[in-house]
C-alpha cells in the first residue's frame, strides 16, 4: 500500500529487506487450495517471511501469520529506526478487520501491533498511523485514532488523542 492508500498488486511473493541488514529476504502470502464451488467463501491466507541463509544459500522459513484475507501489507521503513515494520491488514474472519505489525528484534519477529475494528482505513506519516473506521484518513485531524512509535514499550501505541476521535 502507498502512503496514499492505493493498493499496489506485486503478486504472491516479494524481496524486501525486513531485517534492516540489507538483504533480500522473501515475503510470501498464500491460501490453501479450494474447491471451485467454494473459491467466493471466505479462506485462511498465510503470511510467511523466509530469511536467506547464506552459509546453505537458500531460504528458510523464519515467520508465519495465518488468517483471514490480507487486504494490504507494507513495510514500513522510517529514518528514526534501523530496523522496519511489517504492517498489514487482514480480515479477522467474522466480519471485522485486524492491523498487525511485526518487526525484527534479537534473532526473531516480534509482534508489535494489534488493532482490530470493524473495519480499518489506515495512513502512514514518519513513525505514526493515523486509523479510522469511517473512511481513508487524509490527516492527522481527520484520524480517530493515532498510533505511535514507543521506545519505552518497544510497540506502537496509542499516541496522545487524534483530534478526530
Amino acid at each position: 500500500m502507498t502512503d496514499e492508500g492505493k493498493i499496489e498488486s506485486r503478486g504472491l511473493f516479494d524481496f524486501e529487506d525486513v531485517r534492516g541488514i540489507e538483504q533480500k529476504d522473501l515475503i510470501l502470502i498464500y491460501r490453501q487450495s479450494a474447491p471451485v464451488n467454494e473459491l467466493d467463501k471466505p479462506h485462511n491466507q498465510t503470511l510467511n517471511v523466509c530469511f536467506y541463509n547464506a552459509e546453505q544459500k537458500k531460504y528458510e522459513k523464519s515467520f508465519q501469520d495465518e488468517g483471514g484475507t490480507i487486504q494490504w501489507l507494507k513495510l514500513l521503513k522510517t529514518p528514526e529506526k534501523k530496523i522496519p515494520y511489517l504492517l498489514f491488514q487482514r480480515d479477522d474472519m467474522k466480519g471485522g478487520q485486524l492491523l498487525e505489525g511485526f518487526t525484527y528484534i534479537n534473532g526473531g519477529m516480534k509482534q508489535v501491533l494489534d488493532a482490530a475494528a470493524p473495519q480499518v482505513f489506515a495512513r502512514f506519516n514518519g513513525n505514526e498511523i493515523w486509523c479510522s473506521s469511517k473512511e481513508f484518513v487524509k490527516d492527522r485531524a481527520s484520524a480517530e485514532h493515532v498510533l505511535a512509535w514507543d521506545d519505552t514499550k518497544s510497540q506502537f501505541a496509542e499516541a496522545e488523542p487524534a483530534p478526530g476521535g
